[in-house]
């Protein structure tokens, strides 16, 4: 079961507990945050107190040994369901292409609602999650709203998004909201030290290049493509910043395109090629390299502007980032980091990947824009 022993902010945790104490629990929840906060295993860890038979302690505690709770940490309750986005297939000149886009199937959809009305098969409460539902087509969210509205009273629907502001307003009125916030300064560290044995160092790195999302600093501890890449990327940039020009910024983003090219299909430094649902598959994407562009450049404007090093995503490099921020003012490298970030959401969009990290790469290593 991935939520046990899961580092949790507290308020939605407590939240939720105060639904099971009163009796409460309602047909329909929506939980939302970053990408990597813990969304999948709140849900989780909800219907494993929900349905657990035995003794509990604490917010969303379970007893883990009523059947109810060895089923769940076996992945195998029948009555707890997940639904997740996929990436659609599909063949052109006989090779297979992967879409960029991940969604929930609309037969994931058909099945949770001819399935949600029947009983539970040995559960107190029948669990459906469909997680990032914010990746759904407007017909198919459309097609929930009347199993929002009338579930069934022994069925709980839980929907994971982003943000609500991605979903139709229709959803998320008939939603119960439970926000989820990071843990506070230190504390994503100190876990990663005392669950994982990460050293207290590199504990502390893991936890700003996962900005503080604990879901994120665990797939990224255990991603043997995503160090290699990310120091590659990062070298690159100091060296196009420091060089400057446009030559420069030609260079620097054919190797920013190569580096993920090579992560996604041979992988880096004798690592298996990287997962394109892992970090350092999101990291070799379009979107995400851009976005990591704009991160380096958003440490240099931090640095320059004299900010407290706790700001710098790249902890381990702050000297080099220094040397490198002293080319302009923290203005005009903020700017360049919203340009920057304006073509990362672009590109996700699909828009042209190339033209796009040829703008962000002259936006480090140009002298004017």
């Amino acid at each position: 079961m991935k939520s046990e022993r899961f580092l949790f902010e507290g308020k939605a945790p407590d939240l939720l507990e105060a639904d099971i104490a009163r009796g409460e629990v309602s047909h329909s929840y929506l939980i939302w945050g970053p990408r990597g906060i813990g969304k999948s295993e709140l849900a989780e860890r909800f219907a494993t107190a929900v349905n657990c038979t035995g003794e509990r302690k604490g917010p969303l505690g379970y007893c883990g040994t009523c059947p109810s709770c060895y089923k769940m940490m076996d992945n195998v309750l029948v009555d707890y369901n997940v639904k997740r986005p996929t990436r659609a297939l599909r063949r052109e000149r006989g090779t297979e292409i992967r879409s960029s886009k991940s969604s929930i199937k609309i037969e994931d959809v058909r099945e949770m609602i001819e399935d949600i009305y029947l009983k539970p098969n040995e559960a107190k409460r029948k669990f459906w999650v469909l997680e990032d539902v914010h990746t759904m087509e407007e017909r198919m969210l459309n097609s929930l709203l009347k199993v929002l509205e009338e579930p069934p009273g022994d069925s709980v629907v839980v929907l994971t998004a982003d943000s609500p502001d991605d979903l139709l307003p229709t959803v998320v009125s008939r939603c119960r909201q439970v926000k989820m916030l990071r843990p506070g300064q230190g504390e994503l560290a100190g876990w990663l030290s005392s669950e994982r044995g990460i050293d207290t160092k590199k504990a502390a790195l893991i936890a700003k290049a996962a900005d503080h999302l604990p879901g994120r600093a665990l797939v990224m501890a255990d991603d043997p493509c995503y160090w290699p890449l990310r120091e590659a990327m990062l070298h690159t940039l100091l060296d196009a910043v420091l060089e400057g020009g446009l030559f420069a910024a030609q260079r620097g983003a054919d190797k920013m395109q190569l580096l993920g090219t090579t992560a996604l299909e041979e992988g880096l430094n004798g690592s298996e090629p990287a997962d394109p649902d892992g970090e350092a598959g999101r990291l070799a994407s379009g979107g995400g390299i851009i976005e990591y562009i704009a991160a380096f450049l958003k440490d240099l404007a931090y640095l320059r502007a004299g900010m407290p090093i706790d700001a710098v995503t790249n902890v381990d490099r702050v000297a080099d980032l220094s040397e490198a921020s002293s080319r302009m003012g923290a203005d005009e490298w903020l700017r360049r980091a919203t340009r920057a970030f304006d073509l990362s959401t672009a590109v996700t969009a699909n828009a042209n990947f190339r033209l796009a990290l040829d703008e962000a790469m002259f936006l480090a290593s140009g002298d004017s824009i």
